[in-house]
């Protein structure tokens, strides 16, 4: 059985950053230092102590919210990590210190900026020259769709993509069967035509082949009872792995 698209997860898979402890430190001290900076300028000063404080309440929010299969949009998200800070901040900003905020929040993602993943644009590029729907979808949390697809533009990804779903315009997140039917819709294909490609076991294996697709992991990460249909080192093997499946000619 041939195969007429592929959906891709973004982190881990498209794009790459490096995922060593320090890293996700160094992140965290980031945002801490870029919300800071932002409410400062704007006239709301607060102890980086408050501000790290309120980043760990929104991603235990976040993470309640998220179980229950559903995101916020940017604009709900930045109003609530503010009245993390302090209840009611976020209704006493004019739109230009909001938008101020933003800014600082959003694209806190170039401090450690991502780079496309070993093979990546190979894979897309082969799979435009086969003829095949080219989907992805992606959980985004703090740094929103508009600056993924800015960031998927600079690491000349983005003109491969046809079809973009982010959780966050979405307010819907992976594993929920709908942001998966959402993406194969506008791809107008059904779910056994289509291969799933990402590097978490749940929301981009199972998930994915509880809905029919083929499901293939990049990486080694594991879960119990998840079994996917074929494991590669890198995107560099998609395509050979997809013919030996039978998925391609």
């Amino acid at each position: 059985m041939t195969i007429r698209a592929l959906l891709f997860d973004l982190w881990g898979t498209l794009l790459y950053v490096d995922a060593a402890a320090s890293i996700a430190e160094r992140r965290r001290e980031a945002y801490v230092a870029s919300i800071t900076s932002a409410l400062r300028d704007i006239g709301h000063e607060h102890p980086a102590a408050v501000i790290d404080a309120a980043i760990e309440a929104d991603a235990a929010a976040m993470q309640a919210l998220n179980k229950q299969g559903r995101d916020l949009s940017t604009p709900e998200r930045l109003e609530q990590l503010l009245d993390f800070v302090r209840p009611g901040l976020a209704g006493r900003l004019t739109p230009d210190a909001m938008a101020r905020f933003e800014e600082a929040v959003v694209w806190t993602v170039r401090r450690i900026p991502p780079y496309a993943a070993p093979g990546s644009q190979a894979a897309l590029r082969e799979a435009r020259a086969r003829g095949l729907g080219i989907g992805l979808v992606s959980n985004t949390g703090l740094t929103p769709g508009y600056a993924l697809r800015q960031i998927l533009h600079e690491q000349e990804l983005l003109q491969y993509l046809e079809v973009m779903t982010f959780s966050g315009e979405a307010r819907l997140v992976k594993p929920t069967e709908a942001v998966y039917r959402c993406t194969l819709e506008v791809l107008g294909v059904e779910a056994h035509e289509a291969v799933f490609i990402g590097d978490s076991p749940g929301p981009d294996i199972a998930a994915p082949q509880q809905l029919g697709m083929t499901a293939v992991l990049v990486g080694d990460r594991e879960q119990d009872g998840v079994t996917p249909d074929a494991r590669l080192d890198s995107l560099e093997e998609l395509f050979p792995a997809s013919a030996r499946l039978g998925l391609v000619d």
